[in-house]
């Protein structure tokens, strides 16, 4: 078999200590890394190297000092923060990931690399050792602590089985609804991908971060924050909507979606020829999503010019991703922390924010 690693896999290679974190970060089809006090603040962003990655800094003048999850993250700054966990891949099992959810709506860029892999977000075959993030507060200061989960992996056995064929997956996404919410849709006859569209008709349509807000403190327990410190809440009355150059904001899709216990899906960014903006910056979607009923996606979009949007334009695509085996474990049935199970009125916050605004 082949494909992404379901649940009872993942918890198999905790149990024979390959993984080496407790059970509670392993998800339908993906696993939460865990972070560690260890942190240095670093001069700039830079390519993974061949070589131990604080030997290359330290060699290259690009770390900057030792810090301390005491002291907020700033804005801006770039931070390097060893993993907590610890991995021993199969031969024939590799490692893609992204950004949690909760981490990507608060504007925090993570990207994971492990020692000599020289890509980010990526471990090969058979790797072993440890795990760094790079990790960037884009819109706020944030205090962060050992334990906190800030990207994701999915392991996959062999290869990943990315479904491709247009009208197969439009036949299948009917069949299986997983999409609703629209009359219609489009499947990629290219790559495969599902368009998403942008929905500008609730009632809220947008988010974006205030300027002067406080300190972010991710240390809180979850639904604590209050939403109106941190962010401005936008509503349309035309459905167009004008998105300033380099500012974040979150939209939410058009299209109501249900993933399969068999599939897992990717969310990325649209061909760049549609537009100059960035959706999306975190992007996995575990089976059982959806499963009590179809929801919206929330996207994460940072436009690279002044742009307009307008209701039902296109803005993301949705992949699909074959399991090596049906999920023991799915989203809305079984995952204990699974935080995005309501329909809301507009894009959701973060799991930190308290929810006003179903």
């Amino acid at each position: 078999m082949q494909g992404v690693l379901p649940y009872q896999d993942l918890i198999d290679l905790v149990d024979k200590e390959r993984l080496q974190v407790d059970k509670s970060y392993v998800k339908p089809a993906s696993v939460d890394v865990p972070i560690s006090d260890e942190i240095y603040h670093v001069q700039s962003v830079f390519i993974p190297p061949k070589e131990p990655v604080l030997k290359f800094l330290r060699k290259n003048r690009i770390l900057f000092k030792e810090s301390s999850l005491d002291q907020p993250l700033k804005k801006n700054h770039v931070y390097l923060i060893k993993a907590s966990l610890r991995v021993r891949l199969p031969k024939d099992v590799w490692v893609i990931c992204s950004p949690k959810s909760s981490i990507g709506r608060v504007d925090v860029h993570v990207r994971l690399m492990g020692e000599g892999t020289e890509r980010f977000d990526f471990l090969p075959e058979a790797y072993e050792g440890e795990i760094w993030l790079v990790v960037i507060p884009k819109s706020f200061d944030v205090r962060l602590k050992p334990g906190l989960s800030l990207i994701q992996m999915r392991l996959v056995k062999k290869k990943l089985v990315r479904l491709r064929d247009a009208e197969s997956i439009k036949k299948m996404a009917r069949s299986l609804k997983i999409i609703e919410g629209v009359r219609s849709f489009t499947v990629d006859p290219w790559d495969g991908g599902i368009v998403t569209t942008v929905d500008l008709s609730g009632k809220v349509d947008a988010w974006t971060p205030k300027d002067n807000a406080p300190l972010l403190d991710l240390t809180v327990s979850d639904y604590t924050l209050d939403p109106d410190e941190y962010f401005t809440k936008i509503n349309t009355d035309n459905r167009r909507l004008f998105l300033e150059k380099g500012r974040f904001y979150l939209l939410r899709t058009k299209e109501r979606v249900h993933i399969p216990e068999f599939l897992t899906g990717e969310f990325l960014p649209i061909d760049i020829n549609t537009g100059e903006f960035r959706t999306h910056y975190a992007g996995f979607v575990d089976p059982g999503w959806g499963k009590n009923y179809a929801r919206a996606l929330t996207l994460e979009v940072r436009p690279f010019e002044d742009i307009v949007v307008v209701d039902r334009q296109p803005i993301a695509k949705l992949y699909l991703d074959r399991l090596t085996h049906s999920a023991q474990q799915n989203y809305d049935k079984g995952q204990k922390d699974a935080h995005y199970k309501e329909e809301f009125a507009g894009p959701v916050l973060s799991k930190f924010f308290q929810r006003k605004f179903l």
